[in-house]
């Protein structure tokens, strides 16, 4: 029999269609799990690339910021802070480090340690003469109170 798009009447039902509704008397319906809010993975392939990069002594900053924000990503908020914490010992120099993590310390109530990263951050972009990054920093700082 043609489907639909190969010749069939335009009024036909594809097969797609036909077997959905032949299925429907099959498949158990659980109208809870449909409203039920999805559960953050606890890993990714991202994050498996990027702890091998991490792993194989990987220096480029932007490795470890990229391993922090995926473990953000994933809501593994400890891991995220030792890794933020890792590329301030190896790269204190990098500074949109320093938003994110003050950030994610906001959001985690940690609002002291939050500030100290923050004020690092404005200190960090100021040295490396970067003004619009310096100015977002604070802007973070003064929300804080």
């Amino acid at each position: 029999m043609p489907q639909r798009g190969q010749g069939a009447p335009a009024g036909a039902p594809s097969a797609p269609q036909e077997g959905h509704l032949a299925m429907t008397s099959i498949i158990p319906h659980r109208e809870h799990v449909l409203f039920a809010r999805p559960r953050m993975a606890q890993s990714s392939k991202r994050l498996e690339f990027l702890l091998k990069m991490t792993a194989a002594g990987q220096a480029d900053p932007f490795v470890w910021y990229g391993l922090a924000m995926e473990y953000r990503s994933l809501e593994r908020t400890d891991e995220a802070l030792a890794t933020f914490e890792s590329l301030r010992d190896r790269s204190p120099d990098y500074v949109p480090m320093y938003l994110m993590c003050g950030q994610m310390l906001q959001g985690m109530g940690r609002g002291a340690d939050a500030r100290a990263w923050l004020a690092d951050g404005v200190k960090a972009a100021r040295s490396k003469g970067d003004g619009h990054a310096a100015s977002e920093l604070e802007a973070a700082l003064s929300a804080l109170g």
